[in-house]
């Protein structure tokens, strides 16, 4: 009866129509997803130190009828610094939803995105959570085909150190203090001895020795960084195309790196008018001049000079004199940067690589032996 007398009232049938209405806007909005279907999706993951500054400046930007978003958008947009960067707990995917909309207006059918820190390394070299990022990747752009560029780890490793040092960090402390190697396994055992032994005075334990660390919170990054199998079998597990690249076929044969990237994408990049700029430029574009042993040790006494005076002038007489110094004494003559990498990870990655080698033929390590132990 009650009800009856509520339809009788003017305008009543109104009201609940329009309430309905709001009620599954906001619904629809809620559960909305971008239409990912409409767009053909390329993502280029990194690595970082893979020749990424060339092919995000220097092919990507040549690709026609593509909607291409360069790290500059990626690095500075919130949402997608969300996606990487933010805890599980404050992350909600409908504001990258939300931006995803604007982008898929464009009227290019086909987005391209690059940026290395997808695959797990931000701009200040925290180690992210890869797996995390894929999945959110995938949930925003489900049908995406993925592109990784892989390099051998000596190599990066290396290149990644240089960067460290000349670059806008101003590194200046030794390979030894750069790079961090598992340490012993701190086991429960271990913890009851000393426990026994030091009458729980957990000051003298041993897990406060570095030796025993995993993570050493002082070293820029990990070996286990540079373990692609994982990160691979992650992106292809999730995805249906990952295509994964060799930064060695783009060193050793520009011209064929470039056709596997047409197949692709599925577009001409214009082939020739890069290789046309690289034979004329003085310098290799797709490789950043790194130092060499005795340049990375001077280098390094400048970032330490930084520490203490910004006066270029000063910075300069005092390199004079190390330099000097340094001749009279020659400083790593024995062991030189990359001999210190060659012993650290000797026998490292070989398993890592095999297994690539073994479920992945059609990457084709096995094509440079002296860039991946096999």
């Amino acid at each position: 009866m009650f009800i009856l007398f509520l339809l009788r009232i003017p305008g009543f049938k109104r009201k609940i129509a329009l309430f309905c209405q709001f009620f599954l806007h906001v619904l629809f909005s809620y559960f909305q997803v971008p239409k990912i279907m409409v767009k053909q999706v390329f993502i280029h993951i990194g690595l970082s130190k893979t020749a990424t500054t060339f092919l995000q400046n220097e092919v990507f930007t040549l690709i026609p009828d593509i909607n291409y978003l360069h790290p500059e958008f990626l690095r500075t947009n919130h949402s997608f610094q969300k996606l990487i960067n933010a805890d599980s707990s404050w992350y909600d995917k409908r504001e990258i939803q939300a931006t995803v909309e604007q982008i898929y207006a464009h009227k290019s059918s086909k987005l391209l995105l690059s940026y290395e820190v997808f695959s797990g390394t931000d701009l200040n070299d925290r180690q992210l959570d890869r797996g995390l990022i894929a999945l959110r990747l995938k949930e925003i752009f489900p049908n995406a085909h993925i592109i990784l560029v892989i390099r051998g780890q000596q190599s990066i490793i290396y290149s990644t150190y240089n960067q460290w040092i000349k670059g806008h960090r101003k590194y200046f402390k030794k390979i030894e203090n750069f790079i961090g190697k598992p340490g012993l396994n701190y086991t429960y055992s271990m913890y009851l001895e000393d426990g026994e032994k030091y009458q729980n005075n957990f000051n003298k334990f041993r897990s406060i020795q570095n030796k025993y660390w995993y993570f050493d919170p002082y070293k820029c990054t990990y070996l286990d960084y540079f373990k692609y199998f994982s990160l691979i079998q992650t992106y292809k597990t999730m995805f249906n195309n990952v295509s994964v690249l060799l930064y060695e076929d783009l060193r050793e044969n520009f011209s064929d790196f470039l056709n596997q990237l047409e197949v692709i994408i599925g577009e001409s990049i214009g082939s020739d008018q890069i290789l046309n700029r690289l034979v004329s430029n003085d310098s290799d574009l797709r490789v950043n001049s790194g130092l060499e042993s005795i340049q990375l040790q001077e280098q390094l006494f400048k970032n330490k000079l930084n520490i203490f005076t910004n006066k270029t002038k000063i910075i300069n007489i005092l390199t004079k004199i190390y330099r000097l110094y340094r001749n009279v004494k020659p400083i790593h003559k024995n062991n030189t940067e990359k001999e210190y990498i060659r012993e650290l990870i000797k026998g490292y990655y070989r398993a890592d690589n095999n297994t690539i080698v073994a479920n992945y033929p059609e990457i084709k390590l096995g094509n440079y032996p002296n860039d991946y132990e096999l």
